[in-house]
């Protein structure tokens, strides 16, 4: 198959959104629970738009495609050059978001979109280049350590116990028995 990788055009918006509505579950970590699917898709969604409203401004951000020689999506990667990692100062590139068809994760797709950022990053004279992604996004992991990415920060994640409002207010009503002595004759007329 032909892979195309090329900056995006404002008709690829449409194809772009369909297949983020596909990949969007990639961002989401399974450590959290009751997560309201239907509102994390309509949140990453939104930072797409805002991202296609505010590309022609962003010199320095890339929105890359990957299509077939028909003009199939295949996949796309968001990354700025203008960013400084915070602890060290370092200038470097960013990759914010790289989705993949689901199908094309062991195809020259991710390799071929991963190349071009790479190169455009190398031409800007930066070193470094970084990307996020969630632990469980084996597909990913993989592709990145085959292209020599390593791991660099690990991020840390507690679940907190929750009480329902019900369970505290019976607890709440427990103890304010408590020591409350109560006559009850038996059997109950």
């Amino acid at each position: 198959m032909d892979i195309i990788v090329r900056k995006i055009k404002d008709e690829d918006f449409p194809s772009v959104f369909q297949l983020a509505s596909e990949c969007f579950k990639y961002h989401l970590s399974p450590l959290r629970e009751n997560i309201n699917l239907e509102k994390a898709r309509k949140n990453y969604l939104r930072d797409l738009e805002l991202v296609k409203q505010n590309l022609p401004v962003r010199n320095n951000s890339y929105f890359l495609i990957a299509e077939s020689s028909d003009g199939k999506l295949l996949g796309f990667l968001l990354m700025a050059t203008d960013v400084t990692e915070s602890t060290t100062g370092i200038e470097q590139a960013w990759i914010f978001d790289f989705a993949i068809g689901e199908s094309y994760w062991d195809s020259e797709v991710p390799h071929k979109l991963l190349a071009r950022a790479e190169s455009i990053a190398m031409r800007k004279g930066l070193r470094h280049i970084a990307i996020q992604i969630t632990c469980f996004h084996e597909k990913a992991l993989n592709f990145l350590k085959s292209r020599n990415y390593e791991e660099e920060r690990k991020r840390m994640y507690k679940k907190f116990p929750f009480e329902s409002n019900k369970e505290k207010e019976r607890k709440e009503i427990i103890k304010a028995l408590e020591g409350i002595k109560f006559k009850i004759k038996f059997p109950l007329k």
